[in-house]
């Protein structure tokens, strides 16, 4: 082997056969998840900003009265009132990647019985990866919208239950 070939050779931490056996989720899944992260902060950089007005929430003075535009969600006159994000419509990115994530999961499931091959450990996995993930950006979204007073302790608690079944996960045989 040449020195020229050493060069070339591009070094990873990890290659994604061992992501996906770790973690147990196929690489379309992981293709799922990254591509909802890309469309999530790009989204939540433009609202941020304000350039994005429909992921706004305008509060208003009295809610009986509108403007002259008869437009609820434009801001009245007040220079005080600030905009609100909605963020269950910025995370709604996130909850359509894990309805796909759930969907794709199901028709594995389903092909995985119909060729006589066992599934439990497919379903016990799977079933406790999306639903802590997504409870953990729900009460994410609850928190950022202040309509329940969360510690972030609480908030971060699925993500705590899902890194110890990764340990569990990780002291199994292959």
């Amino acid at each position: 082997m040449s020195n020229h070939d050493d060069r070339n050779e591009v070094k990873t931490y990890f290659k994604m056969i061992e992501i996906s056996r770790w973690l147990s989720i196929t690489p379309f899944e992981i293709l799922i998840h990254l591509i909802s992260l890309l469309i999530f902060s790009i989204l939540l950089t433009l609202t941020v900003d304000g350039h994005l007005d429909f992921m706004m929430i305008y509060p208003q003075n009295n809610p009986n009265s509108t403007n002259e535009n008869n437009d609820l969600l434009r801001p009245m006159s007040d220079i005080n009132q600030k905009p609100i994000i909605d963020w269950f419509k910025l995370f709604s990115v996130l909850f359509c990647a894990d309805i796909l994530n759930t969907y794709f999961c199901f028709i594995m499931i389903l092909r995985m019985y119909i060729n006589n091959q066992t599934a439990i450990h497919k379903i016990f996995w799977s079933l406790n990866f999306i639903l802590l993930t997504g409870l953990f950006k729900y009460l994410i979204a609850l928190k950022l919208n202040e309509t329940k007073n969360l510690e972030w302790m609480e908030v971060s608690s699925p993500i705590f239950v899902l890194l110890q079944l990764f340990a569990l996960k990780a002291c199994q045989k292959p």
